[in-house]
């Protein structure tokens, strides 16, 4: 091994480096067990290493990484749709029943949809669209390139040209009994407007179709 490498006088990280130079140059010089004892002995140093060449690497894939609306002193999104603390822990992510990658955010504690968290993060949206849409229908690429904002009217006529939104898709997933929030009421207005009959918007919205019609002649949330 190199004797000559004063690993006091430096940082744990220069420590590291140095330690990595040595165990390079002089690879072969050291028997198996030699090498067994010098790993052991260097462990700390290699850990960091590994560290940094993995944080190196994470950055020049992922590249810029932004504030994550609503959670900006903790927490930052790249244009992947990698999620991390500020601290640099990257957050886990799983997917639902329907594909669409999630994460649980805290402070305050709720689960995001990740491809939301992007669009937010990385794309304008001038006109308040509610909505993201993934271009290539897949709902596990949220990289930037592949989100658009749009209205629930474009991403169904979207979802329906591509050949993705069976009939029965809504089915059971919503309580028809359950009350309607603004948006679900604004949702039912604008499906109307692009032409969706007053049946699909039932099932889509989870709600009857006697409520849906109520809403569009302004019986009901009238002030919404």
């Amino acid at each position: 091994m190199n004797k000559d490498i004063d690993t006091k006088s430096l940082t744990a990280e220069e420590a590291a480096w140095a330690c990595l130079g040595a165990a390079f140059s002089e690879p072969f010089e050291l028997h198996s067990q030699d090498r067994d004892l010098w790993l052991a002995e260097h462990a700390e140093a290699l850990e960091i290493i590994q560290s940094q060449r993995q944080a190196a690497a994470i950055e020049a894939v992922e590249g810029e990484w932004q504030p994550v609306m609503g959670w900006e002193a903790f927490y930052q999104v790249n244009r992947f749709g990698v999620i991390r603390k500020v601290s640099g822990e990257i957050i886990g992510q799983w997917q639902n029943t329907d594909g669409y990658f999630l994460a649980r955010l805290a402070s305050p504690r709720k689960v995001v949809r990740v491809h939301r968290v992007v669009a937010e993060a990385f794309i304008p949206n001038p006109e308040g669209k509610p909505n993201v849409n993934h271009i290539d229908n897949s709902p596990a690429n949220n990289a930037v390139s592949n989100l658009e904002w749009c209205t629930q009217a474009e991403n169904l006529s979207h979802a329906t040209q591509q050949g993705r939104m069976p009939r029965d898709y809504w089915k059971g997933k919503r309580s028809p009994n359950s009350g309607l929030t603004d948006g679900q009421v604004r949702e039912i207005r604008e499906l109307r407007e692009a032409g969706f009959s007053q049946q699909y918007i039932a099932g889509h919205v989870g709600t009857s179709k006697r409520t849906v019609q109520r809403v569009l002649k302004g019986e009901y949330y009238a002030g919404v």
